[in-house]
């Protein structure tokens, strides 16, 4: 802690950021989740200082993500992966995650996630790249229609038919 403190009033503050995320993580690993959680959010709010603030944002953001998750507050984590879709987009994890928290928390709009995705990875030209994440979210949720319908036109338009068409029966 002395040391971040010495090197926030040197200047250095992505060396201050990177003690941080040590600090954190060795609580973490020490199961003391709390003090962890207390370090990345100081951490977060000193990362918009160094000299890649949006990128500290996001790594230290995705830790207190994965925090949550392990700890099983879905509802914080679900919080904490918004913000970093809204700050980026096109965070893949971030977005994947989502879908998972909203099965779990808000399952009506686990879809509307899922659509948002499928529309990003299209425009990208990267919609085949989507079908293992549906297939998994499908086996996780077996009888959710909507479900079953996007991963059969992701299947067909990917060439897939004969699993597009396995979806549909």
């Amino acid at each position: 802690t002395r040391l971040i403190e010495m090197l926030v009033s040197y200047g250095q503050i992505d060396r201050a950021l990177e003690q941080y995320l040590a600090l954190a993580d060795t609580y973490y690993q020490l199961a003391s989740t709390e003090k962890a959680r207390e370090k990345y959010l100081e951490a977060l709010m000193l990362a918009p200082r160094g000299t890649t603030g949006r990128l500290w944002s996001s790594q230290i953001m995705h830790k207190l993500g994965e925090l949550d998750l392990e700890r099983g507050d879905w509802r914080r984590a679900l919080q904490t992966y918004e913000q970093i879709k809204k700050i980026d987009p096109s965070d893949e994890k971030a977005r994947l995650n989502l879908v998972e928290l909203y099965y779990k928390v808000q399952p009506q709009r686990a879809l509307q996630e899922i659509d948002e995705l499928v529309k990003t990875y299209r425009a990208g030209g990267k919609a085949k790249r989507l079908i293992p994440f549906i297939e998994e979210q499908v086996r996780a949720h077996p009888k959710d229609i909507g479900l079953r319908a996007r991963a059969a036109q992701i299947s067909i338009e990917s060439g897939l038919k004969n699993e597009g068409i396995t979806h549909l029966n």
